[in-house]
């Protein structure tokens, strides 16, 4: 199974929410710009402190790497603040749907189920739910723009070597696959 399914069927869950889902991208977007924005600002950084010694980019490299780093801040707060508030909400009405399902069970199929069994499902299912749903949504909003934009950003400064590069990366694969068995 694949990320997009698991995330259709929590879709009811999350159009509940689509406010706060936003927001959560929002600041996921803004945390991997930033963060594929580093190098682009140290490059500049270290070019024109040790090799040029040019005076200005000495001056104005840290307020701007600050600046980066606190936009950074503030994505990763949105990203994680509205994450877990989300899923929150998403467990409640997760717990709600199977309360509500329970209430509605035979009486019969309610006595031949141990009571362990029916905690651990409304305690530790429905976490492990919303801590897939947190990790489903950083991974495919976060890492996925922090990706495409470092690749973006080498074949920007040499496409040839970043196409060598990635054609290693299959007997790299490869190598690493063998070793482990």
């Amino acid at each position: 199974m694949n990320d997009l399914y698991y995330l259709r069927r929590l879709s009811t869950y999350i159009k509940k929410y689509w406010y706060i889902f936003i927001f959560t991208t929002i600041g996921l977007v803004i945390n991997a710009l930033t963060e594929a924005a580093i190098p682009i600002v140290i490059k500049p950084f270290i070019d024109g402190t040790f090799v040029d010694n040019d005076q200005t980019i000495i001056k104005m490299a840290p307020f701007y790497l600050l600046l980066l780093f606190f936009l950074r801040g503030i994505g990763g707060f949105m990203g994680h603040y509205f994450g877990a508030w989300l899923g929150t909400k998403i467990i409640m009405d997760i717990r709600n749907n199977m309360f509500d399902t329970m209430l509605k069970l035979p009486v019969q199929t309610i006595e031949n189920t141990t009571t362990g069994k029916i905690i651990s499902k409304f305690t530790y299912d429905c976490t492990n739910v919303a801590y897939s749903l947190d990790k489903l949504i950083t991974i495919s909003v976060k890492d996925t723009l922090l990706i495409l934009g470092l690749i973006f950003y080498l074949l920007y400064l040499d496409w040839a070597l970043t196409l060598i590069t990635f054609l290693m990366i299959p007997p790299i694969v490869f190598v690493v696959k063998y070793f482990n068995k």
